[in-house]
């Protein structure tokens, strides 16, 4: 029967899932599923403008959400990665060893 369960599942509107999440299960077959333990959002993040935006995504087993809020400490450190990889470049041009 996962066959089934798994074109139910995938075949959900948002207004299907956003429900079966509320309820807590979704029942396929005779088959009850814990929405909150059985079922796993896959999505994929993307950025439209100033928005992200999410959109199914059938590949991978795993959602990561990233944080890309720039604050002053990410900024300096990459500040400070790009002022160190400059002066290996120019240390590398310059035919030196990292010895010297």
């Amino acid at each position: 029967k996962m066959k089934a369960v798994k074109a139910a599942v995938t075949a959900l509107s948002h207004v299907e899932a956003v429900a079966c999440m509320e309820k807590g299960s979704l029942v396929v077959e005779e088959v009850t599923i814990d929405a909150k333990t059985e079922l796993i959002s896959k999505l994929a993040f993307s950025k439209e403008g100033d928005h992200w935006e999410s959109t199914p995504n059938q590949e991978g087993d795993v959602v990561v959400a990233v944080d890309c809020t720039q604050d002053e400490a990410i900024l300096a450190a990459g500040k400070s990665r790009e002022l160190i990889n400059h002066i290996q470049q120019l240390r590398k041009s310059a035919g030196l060893d990292l010895t010297d």
